[in-house]
């Protein structure tokens, strides 16, 4: 699925036009550490993976599962779940750092002002957490996906939180496993 279909289906989703299958079965959220502590918001539960204890000789497929959460603290709380998958990764940070940049991008398209990015990922979640991604040390491969990350969340309150992967079940629920992708 392209960025622009998500974009349409989730522009279809927001005015009423688009119904899930009623086979959908539910998802319920993950809960997050500390709720008192995260800003009030939307939450953004990412995961990503890539097939285990393979020798990589070059990009491969990932997996990705997002899961984001509107209103947790209202009744009304709606939910948005996404599975999808990326054909070039080359590393189980650069896999979580697209799920993250894909999460970023819906939350754009949904003009979410306020919102909460949990990962399970440290890497990842120090990286996004630092001030100026060039002056952070780390893995330079990434930096075009975490400046991605950074525009499409600007004029936003957003911050970037690191969870158990213990309990970040719903999102890696969600993933497609990377082995079951197919290409069209």
């Amino acid at each position: 699925m392209t960025i622009q279909q998500i974009h349409h289906l989730i522009k279809a989703a927001m005015q009423g036009v688009y119904k899930p299958e009623e086979s959908t079965p539910a998802v319920q959220p993950t809960p997050a550490p500390s709720p008192r502590q995260l800003l009030p918001g939307a939450r953004c539960y990412t995961d990503a993976a890539i097939s285990p204890d393979t020798q990589h000789s070059g990009p491969v497929r990932a997996g990705i599962g997002i899961f984001i959460l509107q209103n947790p603290s209202n009744a009304l709380a709606s939910a948005i779940s996404i599975k999808a998958a990326h054909h070039n990764v080359k590393s189980v940070l650069e896999a979580e750092a697209r799920a993250t940049q894909l999460a970023s991008i819906v939350a754009k398209t949904m003009q979410l002002d306020q919102i909460t990015y949990v990962s399970d990922n440290q890497q990842l979640v120090t990286a996004l957490q630092a001030n100026n991604i060039i002056d952070q040390p780390g893995n330079w491969s990434i930096r075009p996906i975490l400046a991605d990350i950074k525009h499409n969340n600007e004029g936003k309150t957003f911050e970037v939180r690191k969870i158990n992967r213990m309990i970040n079940t719903t999102a890696h629920n969600l993933l497609v496993e990377p082995d079951q992708v197919t290409t069209h």
